[in-house]
């Protein structure tokens, strides 16, 4: 069988931090149940630390993705790539960009006729 790979690594870490966490959850909320809270709070607060570990992943993943945008960008400009250059169309009379089907030129061509 072949070697683990780093994916299979993070997703291993990734479920025993939160296998973890959910134990250490579920015995803080019983802690709390015999020490005379009521359940209504100890759920409550549970959940109240849940959205904000959410909270915290999705802060982190916003300047994570920041941070990747930034190193990208810093790598373009010093590839020489910080710009494309766009060809812009001709639009003088010359070019036939957009023909006229009515002109003299194009009055009996087919192509321009839908019968």
């Amino acid at each position: 069988m072949s070697k683990r790979k780093g994916c299979w690594r993070i997703g291993y870490l990734a479920g025993t931090s939160f296998s973890n966490y959910r134990k250490a959850e579920s015995a803080a909320s019983q802690w709390l149940m015999l020490r005379g809270l009521p359940k209504l709070i100890c759920r409550s607060a549970v959940l109240i630390v849940r959205m904000l570990i959410v909270a915290a992943l999705i802060y982190l993943s916003y300047w994570l993705a920041w941070g990747v945008f930034i190193f990208l960008g810093i790598k373009g400009v010093l590839e020489g790539r910080s710009h494309v250059e766009i060809q812009e169309p001709d639009f003088d009379q010359k070019s036939n960009l957009f023909p006229d089907p009515y002109s003299n030129k194009n009055i009996n061509n087919p192509a321009y006729h839908d019968e």
